[in-house]
């Protein structure tokens, strides 16, 4: 396990005397640090000279500014202003942050706490200060956050306040107060000696649109509402090079999870409490239930804490924490164990861990232990056909739009001594950077095993029909082709239903009451995800995927398992639904998925299909009206009707 938060380069970090000249003078305890900053004031209060070369020092070495003129607000456990001296897990981050003013976008991704959105703010204060022209946009969630004069959360708040404490001689116009511009109606903050300006922006479609920035910082992006994160970075892109996009996870979607997580080329820098000195004190290894100390010399735990510890951690077991392999201290040990804190909660806000964070509603754990066992697809390519004749044909193509976990025979097509099921989720198609996956899942009736899958954002339901219908034929089987399960939610879903009939396909899953044992059958082609059916659409593959029964070798089907969350009460959704806006699917959900191929599939499985060990010989015995006599008739009967 990788028990640091940075890289090593950021470890081994050593600050460059050329770019922090005065740095290196300044006393890091807090105690001599006091002594340090009032004897400077002191000596300069009547000393013109000494307060040039202040100055000069503090446009030349930004660190030197901050750990001897800059200042936090510290309500915590009682109200208090205290200097602001870098912890040294702060420094190399602050670095990086301003090596990068005005020319690349920066993502920080940070623990709860770690003093990050005061760092941001605390530097593009110094370049308004002291750069002629410096321009900055403050991005918050609301009005409020970016702008509150009664709120010390509040961005500006935070800004007005490193003004107030500034000697004099530091401020611009050497104190006037008419050479400092500050209007809380419009959230601007400027320096008339240097035409410099701070202005503060809620987070909506049209953030600084037309305008010129030398940066921004966005803070806490994760936490915008819902889709205003993706207008934010959209409409600031062309305004500015420099993005500071700041904040801890919420779930494993959104504008922010995409910039950190995501195939981005953003610089990324990391604040994590294990480097914190405040919080990582007596940092330790849960080992096979013993607490192994990751620093013994320098950083030791409290002498009885393995004693005094276990009645907190098996009552963390309890609320459904997992302990084994977790980097620990007294101090997480404490928060995790907090009134109302779960574990969601904890990796959201402490472990920057958006996969664990919110409340997934798969097992995660076994997720994690599935793709492991996830194997690359045996071929890739398309399935090409007529659609007059619609005789499939496979083409290996290394950028196919297919996998298959297969091998396929002589003529080249899967094994026909058994019976396929294919799972489909419909999407708007059309493509563009925020369209969905038409998805196509085929499951192997016999083994449980997902044997291929197609994925493509592009293309429209009746084109998507047709390929069906092909696929169909391709995996064809004892029973001919392949069974076929389709979410008929919405326009999608209508027209998709629509298409598939007009084609024929002769073996199509039709609508069932899904909290009625009969499960009577309607004559509507396809499964109608909304209300109950989602819960036991979701529920059965999430059984089936953790007692082996559905078998996904597939890594991106299975990652997209983590995406889903409780919302609200008894309600499943795709955590990206309500951040992406409006689904043009019409779903009324975030539409075209993996996941919800591969439940489709499993869904029809449960249905369909029988045990490994089942003998039909003692289900023809079973006397009537006995239930394994009903299961029997019902299957039948279901056959027939969905069948044909």
């Amino acid at each position: 396990m990788d028990r640091t938060a940075y890289h090593s380069e950021v470890r081994d970090f050593e600050i460059n005397p050329d770019e922090y000249p005065f740095y290196a003078r300044v006393p890091t305890n807090i105690l001599e640090n006091l002594k340090y900053r009032q004897r400077l004031l002191d000596e300069a209060i009547n000393d013109k000279g000494l307060q040039r070369d202040l100055l000069d020092m503090c446009r030349q070495d930004t660190l030197f500014f901050v750990n001897t003129f800059c200042w936090l607000f510290e309500p915590r456990p009682l109200p208090k202003i205290v200097p602001f001296v870098m912890w040294p897990h702060q420094v190399p981050v602050f670095v990086a942050m301003e090596q990068s003013m005005g020319i690349e976008d920066v993502g920080l991704e940070k623990s709860r706490g770690e003093g990050a959105s005061w760092m941001a703010l605390t530097l593009v204060f110094k370049w308004w200060l002291f750069n002629e022209l410096f321009a900055c946009g403050l991005v918050s969630r609301s009005e409020e956050a970016v702008d509150d004069e009664n709120d010390p959360d509040s961005l500006m708040w935070k800004l007005d306040f490193q003004m107030k404490r500034l000697p004099y001689w530091m401020k611009p116009g050497r104190g006037d107060p008419k050479a400092v511009i500050r209007r809380s109606h419009g959230h601007i903050l400027k320096n008339v000696t240097n035409e410099a300006t701070i202005v503060g922006y809620s987070a909506v479609g049209d953030v600084a649109s037309g305008g010129r920035k030398t940066c921004f910082v966005m803070d806490e992006m994760a936490k915008f509402r819902a889709g205003s994160d993706y207008d934010a970075m959209s409409s600031t892109q062309y305004v500015t090079e420099c993005r500071y996009i700041i904040s801890t996870f919420k779930g494993n979607t959104g504008a922010y999870y995409d910039a950190l997580r995501g195939p981005s080329s953003i610089k990324k820098l990391f604040l994590d409490w294990k480097d914190n000195p405040t919080r990582n004190q007596g940092i330790y290894e849960v080992q096979q239930g013993n607490l192994v100390m990751l620093d013994p010399i320098t950083n030791p735990l409290p002498s009885n804490y393995h004693i005094e510890c276990k009645p907190q951690h098996e009552q963390l077991r309890n609320r459904g924490y997992t302990l084994e392999g977790t980097i620990r201290s007294p101090w997480y040990d404490k928060q995790c164990a907090r009134t109302n804190a779960t574990s969601g909660t904890i990796a959201e806000e402490l472990d920057r861990d958006p996969t664990r964070s919110g409340t997934p509603y798969f097992d995660i754990e076994v997720i994690e232990r599935l793709l492991k066992e996830c194997r690359s697809p045996v071929h890739i390519g398309n399935i090409d056909f007529t659609k007059l004749e619609m005789k499939p044909e496979f083409i290996e193509n290394p950028r196919g739009k297919w996998k298959l976990w297969c091998k396929l025979g002589m003529p080249r097509k899967p094994q026909s001594d058994r019976d396929y099921t294919l799972g489909i989720d419909i999407a708007a198609g059309g493509g563009g950077p925020m369209a969905s996956n038409s998805v196509i899942s085929v499951v192997d009736n016999k083994t449980g095993l997902k044997v291929a899958e197609y994925a493509d954002p592009s293309v429209y339901p009746h084109d998507l029909a047709a390929l069906a219908y092909a696929t169909s034929k391709f995996f064809s089987g004892k029973s001919g082709m392949a069974y076929l399960i389709h979410e008929s939610n919405g326009t999608t879903g209508s027209q998709f239903s629509r298409a598939i009939m007009d084609l024929g396909h002769p073996h199509l899953f039709l609508q069932s009451d899904e909290m009625r044992l009969s499960g009577k059958r309607t004559r509507k082609p396809g499964f109608h995800n909304q209300g109950i059916a989602r819960g036991v659409l979701y529920g059965g593959y999430r059984a089936s995927l953790a007692d082996g029964t559905f078998t996904n070798l597939s890594r991106e089907a299975l990652t997209e398992c983590k995406s889903y969350e409780h919302i609200g009460q008894d309600k499943i959704e795709h955590s990206s639904a309500a951040r992406k806006g409006t689904d043009p699917s019409g779903a009324g959900h975030n539409h075209g998925d993996r996941c919800t191929a591969d439940a489709l599939a499993c869904r029809a499985l449960r249905d369909f299909t029988k045990p490994l060990d089942s003998d039909d010989e003692e289900e023809d015995k079973a006397p009537p009206g006995s239930f394994m006599w009903r299961r029997k008739q019902s299957e039948l009967s279901s056959k027939k009707d969905d069948w044909w």
